[in-house]
């Protein structure tokens, strides 16, 4: 049976816009990182990054790789499965609903069938590799060689909070809201309550908390690096 890694990634795939999801978001994605696919749990295995472990990014002018740039993504983003669709709140059913509602952020989702996946992000930015800098790429000595068949991070979703829920409850509904009161970015102490709050079937639940310093890395895109050189791009396919 896949893992709930799994499932999360393949269910958010498509709907992200081809990107993966980072099962565990406090381990830091960054653009340039490069290495392969867990085909268990399709996570990411770092083996290193182009702009830190190697000095050979450079072009017969002795330019740099580009740096990755960086851009501010919306306050809050909702990605949901194929297979669930939002819908208004109504009378709260039970207590843990009547929570839910009473926070001025939240979503309710109705699932269709099978399995259903949501990923819910507060603050988002997202950090880019320079088209500049993957043309370069195909142009240094033996970076096929190196390369082949890994995988370069491209694109990076950061946020300051995360909710990540997976369901297998069929016919049936679940929600998530962000309780009122100071963020917890401004305030150091690890012990202030959770202020996510959840509602309905939860096969897997993980949050990350909107905490002084906290950065997680929720989504990301690769390429995969061909085998041999092709004229128009160095990467095989945008898995």
């Amino acid at each position: 049976m896949p893992t709930s890694a799994r499932l999360l990634v393949d269910l958010l795939y498509q709907p992200s816009g081809s990107r993966h999801l980072n099962f565990d978001p406090e381990t830091p994605i960054r653009v340039g990182d490069y290495g392969h696919m867990d085909g268990h749990t399709g996570q990411f295995i770092l083996e290193g990054n182009i702009y830190s472990n190697f000095d050979g990014f450079n072009d017969v002018n002795g330019n740099t790789l580009p740096v990755p740039s960086e851009s501010s993504g919306s306050s809050e983003t909702c990605v949901v499965s194929t297979n669930m669709k939002e819908v208004a709140f109504g009378t709260p059913t039970d207590e843990d609903m009547a929570k839910v509602i009473e926070c001025p952020l939240k979503h309710r989702f109705d699932i269709s069938k099978g399995t259903g996946a949501v990923l819910y992000i507060i603050h988002s930015t997202i950090s880019r590799m320079p088209d500049e800098a993957r043309i370069r790429l195909g142009n240094i000595p033996d970076f096929y060689k190196n390369f082949a068949r890994k995988h370069i991070v491209t694109e990076v979703t950061n946020c300051s909070g995360y909710a990540m829920i997976l369901t297998m409850a069929e016919s049936d509904n679940v929600a998530v809201g962000l309780k009122e009161g100071v963020p917890l970015k401004d305030i150091p102490s690890n012990d202030t309550p959770s202020r996510w709050t959840t509602a309905g079937h939860m096969d897997h639940i993980k949050v990350g908390e909107d905490r002084l310093g906290k950065t997680y890395s929720v989504l990301y895109r690769t390429l995969k690096v061909a085998k041999r050189p092709r004229w128009w791009r160095w990467w095989a396919n945008s898995e």
